[in-house]
């Protein structure tokens, strides 16, 4: 009795590891995401998304740091811009 797999079986099988993998990625996503959002997630949760995704205490840190940072710059370009538009306001009602 043989344990070898077919090409379409082999086929299958990769298939179902791309999408396992893919989860992984979201589940950790959606967990930096809520880290960066100031929620705080289940422990045990936590622990079994990063194992799932293969991802280190360092990863999760540098990930939330990262997605704090480019909400920072968000909030900065969305303030900028308000003030421009204010200014210009201003400029047009002086006319």
């Amino acid at each position: 009795m043989g344990t070898e797999l077919n090409e379409t079986e082999m086929a299958e099988l990769e298939e179902l590891r791309a999408e396992a993998a893919a989860g992984h990625a979201a589940d950790y996503r959606e967990l930096v995401l809520s880290l960066a959002r100031g929620e705080e997630p289940d422990d045990q949760q936590a622990e079994a998304i990063m194992a799932s995704a293969r991802k280190t205490m360092d990863d999760l840190a540098r990930d939330v740091g990262l997605i704090a940072e480019m909400h920072r710059g968000i909030v900065r370009s969305g303030e900028r811009c308000a003030r421009m538009m204010a200014l210009a306001m201003a400029a047009a009602n002086d006319d």
